[in-house]
């Protein structure tokens, strides 16, 4: 037998990854993430390779966005708006990246005047920052589709400015959301940072048993070398070898063992590994509950994850689960990303307030939209047939013709169908004086002026809101009116084309009496399922001067904001309808 001082013998490990390094180019443009600027790609590459992580990650994205975008503040036109702005699909993916990366960002794409027209998530893997500023800002971004081939032609990356609310120019910018980080000035990091090792070798683990059994169950792997002991150069040589051919998840370890006592030849001997279905049974388990800790996961069942320990069917044990992982994982996520949001939207000249809708495992909750509410929970309604005719008749006595605005020098300035009531509001009682005022010079309806006509804040001229009644736009292309159309919607389309009747605000808001039986005319229009809906128009009259505003929004009826200085910003003037 062989004396120990004639042979020695090492261990081969599977290497960890190193943490995330940051570092700035060469060039002194952009900053890379990873040892080789690939770190959001490692990310991603853990979320596709590891079941209970995607599991996880798409189970908490979809609590984060709940049943969507709603807003409790501002007006449902505004609200449309906003919706089209933020796209579902854009912002689940803006969410995504988010929770998975700990980064997100969206394409911002500006109008002429610099206001926001679309949101468009950016895929943060192709965005890098720009080195700051001496001030230490941030003031854009480099895009590149592949940065493993940044190098090449076609993905040479390309500079896109942040984006600045303050800077009204058009063009397509870049606004990006990270999670703090300490020590981490460029970059956020995933919330579950601390479990990506757990991740990885759940994923080992995977690699490791189906590497098992298409090698038949084999356990480690000796190799004795009996040619003497090599210089240390070869030996690192042949390990090196021996493990980017045998080692990792794919293969088995090897022991290297090294002799001096026979001829040069190797033996290569399996060692079983005592008790191996145990040690993997508690690798495996250890694995999936510290990845669910590093997710602060307070049940897997609230994601859709059954276990055989854990919560029961009693609702209770469940509610309370589910609050407390609402407030300790969600709310914080979905607060981060409100917030975010709402300053996108402002900028955008909306004053909504956006919000995320929960989305409650527990049935028969008050839905949390409370401007959509009567829409939600409202049973069809229809017109009572004894207050068809007299509500027509009303219609006919107040009504306007349209003529006699434009007459009167007013131009239509922008019309838009309403889904609903748009709660319109003016809240400066001084200003309405003065519109009904002007409103008896003109002459028109000096004695039952409206409120909602207001005159524009710099002075130049007045605004005068009307509705009309019409054909839905998304029906376009169809007949105003079918066989199957009601009374009440052909005798207004007849109004609204022979007549060229539009009404003030407070004539409809009159037919929600008990007079005409409550009926919500805003909503529900001719009746359930309408094909019909009320165009709001907005006019405008210059008092003299040579450039006319341009709205913008929900002009001049932003709730709390009448006054607001950008409603009637000079532009160039706008072309007659």
């Amino acid at each position: 037998m062989p004396q120990t001082e004639h042979f020695n013998f090492s261990i081969v490990n599977i290497t960890e990854s190193a943490t995330p390094e940051v570092k700035i180019t060469r060039n002194n443009k952009w900053v890379e993430y990873g040892e080789n600027n690939d770190y959001f790609e490692h990310i991603i590459d853990l979320y596709n390779n590891s079941s209970i992580h995607k599991s996880l990650v798409d189970g908490i994205c979809r609590r984060i966005y709940g049943r969507g975008l709603a807003s409790d503040s501002g007006s449902p036109v505004e609200f449309a708006k906003a919706r089209k702005l933020f796209n579902t699909y854009e912002v689940s993916k803006f969410i995504l990246d988010f929770k998975l990366q700990g980064n997100a960002a969206f394409k911002v794409v500006t109008n002429k005047v610099g206001i926001p027209i679309k949101f468009i998530h950016q895929p943060i893997e192709t965005i890098r920052p720009a080195v700051c500023n001496e001030d230490g800002e941030i003031e854009g971004y480099w895009y590149s589709a592949d940065w493993k081939e940044s190098r090449r032609r076609e993905y040479k990356p390309e500079y896109i400015d942040a984006y600045n609310p303050e800077i009204t120019k058009a063009g397509e910018f870049i606004a990006y959301l990270k999670e703090y980080s300490p020590s981490s000035f460029y970059f956020g990091k995933p919330d579950y940072v601390g479990a990506t090792k757990w991740i990885e070798c759940d994923i080992e683990i995977s690699l490791y048993h189906l590497s098992n059994i298409k090698s038949g169950f084999s356990g480690a792997t000796l190799i004795q070398l009996f040619n003497g002991q090599p210089t240390p150069q070869r030996r690192e040589e042949l390990e090196r070898l021996f493990k980017n051919k045998f080692s990792g998840s794919q293969g088995q370890k090897i022991v290297f063992m090294y002799h001096n006592d026979r001829e040069e030849m190797a033996e290569v001997k399996n060692a079983p590994i005592p008790e191996a279905d145990k040690q993997y049974e508690f690798l495996a388990n250890e694995t999936r509950q510290q990845i669910m800790v590093g997710h602060r996961i307070t049940s897997p069942m609230l994601l859709g994850i059954r276990q055989e320990t854990g919560l029961g069917n009693n609702a209770d044990e469940i509610e309370q689960a589910e609050n407390l992982f609402n407030k300790v994982v969600i709310k914080p996520y979905q607060t981060i990303l409100e917030d975010f949001i709402n300053e996108l939207a402002a900028s955008a000249g909306l004053s909504v307030r956006l919000y995320f809708q929960s989305l409650d495992l527990i049935e028969n909750k008050k839905t949390d939209n409370e401007l959509l509410r009567k829409v939600e929970l409202s049973e069809p309604k229809v017109i009572e047939d004894k207050f068809v005719d007299p509500i027509l008749e009303y219609l006919e006595d107040e009504g306007e013709d349209e003529q006699d605005l434009l007459g009167e020098g007013f131009e239509l300035f922008d019309e838009e169908d309403l889904d609903g009531d748009d709660f319109l509001e003016v809240v400066n009682g001084a200003e309405n004086l003065e519109s009904i005022k002007m409103l008896d010079a003109w002459g028109l309806t000096p004695n039952n002026p409206s409120k909602y006509d207001v005159k524009a804040p710099d002075g130049s001229g007045m605004w005068l809101v009307r509705y009309q009644y019409a054909l839905a736009r998304q029906n376009a292309g169809e007949p105003d009116i079918i066989a199957t159309s009601r009374k009440f919607c052909t005798q207004m389309i007849d109004a609204a084309k022979n007549g060229n009747r539009v009404y003030k605000r407070e004539v409809l808001e009159k037919l929600s009496n008990p007079e005409f039986g409550s009926y919500e005319i805003f909503w529900y229009k001719g009746s359930y399922n309408c094909r019909h809906v009320w165009k709001r128009k907005l006019y405008f009259k210059t008092f003299g001067t040579k450039d006319k505003p341009v709205p913008v929004g929900n002009v001049p009826y932003v709730v709390s904001r009448v006054n607001d200085k950008r409603a009637t910003t000079k532009n160039k003037k706008p072309k007659r309808r």
